[in-house]
């Protein structure tokens, strides 16, 4: 059947081509059950009779709707229609890397977008046992906006199910088979050996090197010459070609490269942690001290990740330490067989960093910026970047019913171990082995608890063991959030009934109530009292925990719109923890929750904390808000891409990053981060929402009010917030019915239309209604209704 422009297969009207390949012909089509543009990738007549044709073809489609990651395209279905197979995917618009390269020379900054949104992707399918097998440049998508996506998975296949082995492997005499994938292949895919995620990780090397210098490691004149080189040759260093790449990047790529696979970058989660501390301090670095950052940068790439052979040289000179004695916890590694105590790992190291911010004249790195350290090897570079002398590490192994615990306690200064110690215990015990260790660690700096800090330490010598545990469990995947929340907020629930006096408990369930109103998931009267309620227990127990007041601040803020109470809480949680940046990023979301929007102040606030939690993803997410929402878009959006880039858990990340692209006119992105934020949400109203205004502003007002009327459809049965319904109604020029639905999200006192309404660019088009000198009377009138 010949696929033309305006021709039909099944309820689909073809468009155009789009590209064709080994694995099928690709078209741009139009589902009108859905109103939206689809890729159409459709199997060749010649294959569709050939069962390993058709193998690969379920393959593929199998592979790639195992997985879920916003820099991987989504497929929507397998069909068949008129004795044709085929499959729909997401539509992506834009250019191919291999274009992209083609086109000039790739700058460092687009090189590590590029270089973490593969190795993201590929950790993504490794961790599902997938490998990708056909990675290279023409099977990547930038969009105009430089956003990447992973396709063509027709070569995948699923190590756990299917075992290693080529069977599968395309012939080499293939007409077009060599040129478009002999320059990617790894030597064990060459020498037809067992592969594993390390295969693809060879590719990614190759793509990398290629992006720098514009043209490949390994050349011949045919497939075999090509093949040849990879297996036989060393690679021409890429700062023969480009000076200016940093020495950590190109011993990345020379590691990747490296002809065994136990000398590469075990895994993509290695190799993405690795670009990531790279980029770290490409980026950190002020142009006068890049030179310095070089030096640092070759440490780096020899010792980060992986299993590299080569031998790690140190820094050139020590860290540079801020008076005082200072100590970083940096998250227990996870030594069991299933790699699933990850909750018990960061969970300990918490308790502890939290334990040893009471010790009076030590300074304690704040989680986050700790934490953005995982893994890493390098002691010494850690110590450097945050400027701390001491660093306590450490590791967890499940044994049987009992868990072993291993830490050592490091001085980076002089690269020499300060004490060390394994501990098996019952888990029931964790709480008394972790005072041990923060005891230790005060008679180590001849520390002792400060003043007025001394009341929550003997506090856990009556906690209920399980109740903690619950606790960690429910605190770790919260902080995951989005559609982790709920999860969370039942392990947390059972720890406040297994020990109704366990504070931060009470302050983990009012959290998590707070952020799945903030992200616009559950019904406001089904959680207000939930939430206001758990935190005002919180402070009734402990009238010292800044988390207590800080929760109980976001919780006034968000279910009663009480502002001035809010900040009250905000201040007393400040004034207990003057350091704590979490609480300044979200005192930042009052200031501009107030009428005409104090943004300066805001951006103060985040600035603030930035002083002490440079390295946090949350506190440079919620700067990157505060500069959205104040206009100052060429600020905020390398912001949100750098942290949507880091973390491909980072939800609220991608909800400011896709609000700012639609109000700097960036549509096109706009579009496909959001789609990622859906997923991670649960295809929440949020996402729904922002693909109508997307359409609506593109021009595209038929397929914009077939996705309200979707939205409104299914408003009958999940809950939708009001105030989405009235952004999506007012983008397809419904304003009666936008004005009516916000006049019931005030009513409804939704938490998203009390926290954004006033100064949001989003809502906008509300304040300029008459109808808006009333509204915004009954919300500065809130809080006294409410007090």
């Amino acid at each position: 059947m010949r696929l033309a422009a305006g021709t039909h297969l099944g309820s689909y009207q073809i468009i155009s081509p789009l590209g064709a390949g080994g694995m099928g012909e690709v078209f741009r089509a139009h589902d009108p059950r859905l109103n939206r543009d689809v890729a159409l990738k459709v199997l060749p007549e010649s294959m569709s009779k050939d069962p390993e044709g058709l193998a690969r073809f379920a393959r593929e489609a199998r592979a790639v709707a195992a997985l879920n990651h916003p820099h991987i395209v989504t497929i929507f279905s397998t069909e068949e229609a008129d004795d044709v197979r085929f499959m729909t995917m997401e539509l992506i618009e834009g250019r191919t890397l291999d274009r992209v390269i083609s086109e000039g020379v790739v700058s460092l900054a687009e090189f590590f977008d590029v270089s973490i949104a593969l190795a993201d992707a590929l950790s993504a399918a490794h961790q599902k046992q997938i490998t990708h097998r056909d990675l290279k440049p023409s099977n990547v998508m930038v969009t105009n906006s430089g956003w990447v996506k992973v396709l063509d998975f027709g070569l995948a296949r699923n190590t756990d199910t299917e075992g290693p082995g080529r069977s599968d492997l395309p012939s080499i005499t293939r007409d077009g088979m060599i040129v478009g994938t002999a320059p990617y292949m790894s030597p064990e895919q060459i020498e037809a050996k067992p592969l594993d995620g390390r295969s693809d990780i060879f590719s990614m090397g190759v793509v990398m090197y290629e992006l720098l210098s514009g043209r490949r490691p390994f050349s011949g004149d045919s497939g075999p010459a090509i093949m040849a080189a990879i297996l036989r040759d060393d690679p021409r260093p890429v700062t023969d070609i480009r000076p200016a790449v940093p020495q950590g990047v190109e011993q990345i790529i020379l590691r990747c490269l490296a002809k065994d696979p136990r000398d590469r970058p075990q895994d993509a989660h290695h190799l993405l942690r690795d670009l990531r501390i790279v980029r770290r301090v490409w980026e950190g670095m002020g142009a006068e001290s890049r030179q310095e950052s070089e030096a640092e940068l070759k440490t780096i790439a020899g010792g980060v990740g992986g299993a590299a052979r080569r031998p790690t040289s140190a820094p050139t000179k020590a860290p540079r330490v801020e008076r005082g004695t200072s100590i970083a916890v940096l998250p227990f590694k996870d030594l069991s067989v299933a790699k699933d105590q990850s909750w018990l790992c960061e969970g300990i190291a918490e308790d502890i960093l939290n334990d040893l911010a009471r010790l009076e004249g030590l300074r304690v790195t704040p989680r986050d910026s700790a934490f953005a350290f995982a893994g890493t090897k390098d002691l010494r570079f850690v110590g450097t970047k945050l400027k701390t002398a001491t660093l306590l590490t450490g590791s967890v192994r499940p044994i049987g019913d009992r868990v072993r615990i291993k830490v050592e306690f490091n001085d980076v200064l002089n690269g020499a171990q300060l004490w060390s110690t394994a501990i098996e215990c019952d888990p029931a015990d964790l709480l008394e082995v972790e005072a041990s260790i923060t005891k230790t660690i005060g008679e180590a700096f001849n520390l002792r608890v400060a003043p007025g800090q001394d009341s929550a330490v003997p506090t856990k010598a009556f906690v209920d063991s399980g109740a903690h545990r619950l606790y960690l469990k429910g605190r770790v995947v919260a902080l995951k959030r989005g559609r982790h929340l709920p999860s969370a907020l039942q392990h947390l629930q059972k720890a406040v009934e297994a020990d109704p006096n366990y504070v931060p408990a009470w302050a983990g369930v009012a959290e998590v109530c707070n952020l799945l109103a903030y992200y616009g998931l559950v019904r406001p009267d089904q959680y207000r009292e939930r939430a206001v309620s758990a935190a005002a227990r919180a402070v009734e127990i402990d009238a010292r925990s800044p988390r207590a007041h800080a929760a109980l601040a976001c919780s006034l803020l968000l279910y009663r719109g009480d502002p001035q109470r809010a900040d009250d809480e905000f201040q007393t949680a400040l004034q207990l923890s003057p350091n704590h940046s979490e609480t300044r990023c979200q005192r930042a979301l009052l200031f501009l929750q107030l009428t005409r929007g104090r943004h300066q102040e805001a951006i103060a606030e985040v600035r603030r904390a930035l002083e002490s939690d440079s390295h946090s993803l949350y506190v440079n997410t919620i700067l990157g808000i505060c500069f959205g929402i104040s206009g100052q878009h060429d600020r905020a959006l390398p912001l949100l891409r750098a942290v949507a880039n880091a973390d491909s858990d980072a939800l609220l990340a991608r909800h400011g990053l896709a609000h700012t692209l639609c109000w700097a006119g960036k549509f096109d992105e706009a579009a496909s981060v959001i789609e990622g934020a859906a997923r991670m949400s649960g295809y929440s109203g949020f996402g729904a929402t922002m693909l109508v205004m997307v359409q609506a502003r593109l021009g595209h007002l038929t397929q914009a009010r077939g996705l309200l009327e979707q939205l409104r459809q299914r408003a009958s049965s999940q809950y939708i917030a009001l105030n989405n319904l009235a952004e999506a109604s007012f983008a397809v020029g419904d304003t009666a019915s936008a004005i009516a639905l916000a006049e019931q999200a005030l009513s409804d006192r939704e938490p998203q239309f009390l926290l954004f309404a006033r100064h949001a660019p989003n809502f906008e088009w509300l304040r300029k209604e008459t109808v808006w000198p009333g509204m915004l009377k009954q919300l500065d009138g809130l809080g006294q209704a409410t007090a």
